[in-house]
């Protein structure tokens, strides 16, 4: 993307206006190229949760050894939460994955049958 299209978009705009495609199919192109305010703001929300998200994961005690990793989070609220999981040499796909604290939630991972 080109810098300049966000400090002036407006001949950019016209240049996308002149194509000869249905208003639809435009209206795509310009929500690629451009934020809208509403777009805007929930891009800037999700970006300040990746930030902090990544804070905590940096923060955090890291285990890895032979196609085994663990990562265990700092307390918050007296809560350890733990994450461990072994990856196929072979294939790279995961062979046992391991949350704790986190009962709820559901494992969609790959799972790997190499060795099966």
């Amino acid at each position: 993307m080109y810098p300049a299209n966000f400090v002036n978009p407006t001949e950019t705009l016209l240049h996308i206006n002149k194509i000869e495609k249905p208003m639809d199919v435009l209206n795509i192109i310009k929500s690629y190229l451009f934020y809208d305010s509403e777009t805007l703001k929930f891009a800037k929300k999700v970006a300040s949760k990746n930030k902090k998200i990544t804070q905590v994961i940096k923060n955090s005690k890291k285990t890895t050894c032979d196609g085994y990793w663990g990562l265990q989070l700092k307390p918050i609220y007296q809560q350890k939460a733990r994450f461990q999981a072994y990856n196929c040499i072979i294939c790279g796909e995961y062979t046992l994955t391991i949350w704790k604290n986190y009962k709820n939630t559901n494992n969609t991972l790959p799972i790997c049958f190499c060795s099966d």
